[in-house]
């Protein structure tokens, strides 16, 4: 849901300086394959830079993003110029968190769902920490995008509850891409 959250929020930036659409920056975790906030940002007429690894990028880009940052490669300050929002899904420590902020144009957004952002009120970015809501209405929203098939779902796989031990093994183990789907024994 954070990922619907951002480009909803006004960005001045790139949209005010050239008319054109805002430029969004998706730090992206390595096990979100291509979820969703890559698929709202795009959907919300962002240019979406989003990081992800080789075996991420065809996902990635398949779901919208319209330029791929390797981030097991490349260092993210040099190879993206100013953005009108950061969305960050990845822990940071405050230093790197000051770091993705200058990443950001004046007037511009840093918004982080795994460690805390602070806005910089002398450029004027300002910061937003989202966490994890129940909101019935957003979720029935999502749900209903999912079933038009304008929002996909990246499943890779399904297991039995049973097997839960061996799916987070594999996950510790960077084994697991996209979403897994635990199915429950039927009751006798």
């Amino acid at each position: 849901m954070a990922g619907q959250y951002a480009p909803d929020q006004p960005a001045p930036g790139r949209r005010d300086r050239d008319g054109g659409a805002p430029l969004v920056l998706l730090r992206r975790r390595p096990d979100d394959e291509a979820g969703f906030a890559v698929q709202f940002a795009h959907q919300a007429g962002a240019i979406v830079v989003a990081t992800a690894s080789a075996r991420s990028t065809d996902a990635v880009r398949a779901a919208g993003a319209d330029q791929i940052v390797d981030y097991t490669s490349a260092d993210l300050t040099t190879a993206v110029g100013p953005v009108d929002v950061l969305l960050n899904l990845v822990s940071a420590s405050e230093p790197d968190m000051t770091v993705l902020r200058s990443l950001v144009v004046p007037g511009g957004m840093l918004v982080s769902t795994a460690s805390p952002a602070s806005p910089d009120s002398a450029r004027s970015v300002r910061a937003a920490n989202v966490q994890v809501r129940s909101d019935a209405a957003q979720l029935a929203a999502i749900v209903a995008k999912v079933d038009a098939g304008e929002v996909r779902v990246d499943v890779s796989s399904t297991h039995p509850l049973a097997e839960l031990a061996r799916v987070h093994e594999q996950s510790a183990a960077g084994a697991i891409r996209g979403k897994v789907v635990l199915v429950p024994e039927p009751a006798r």
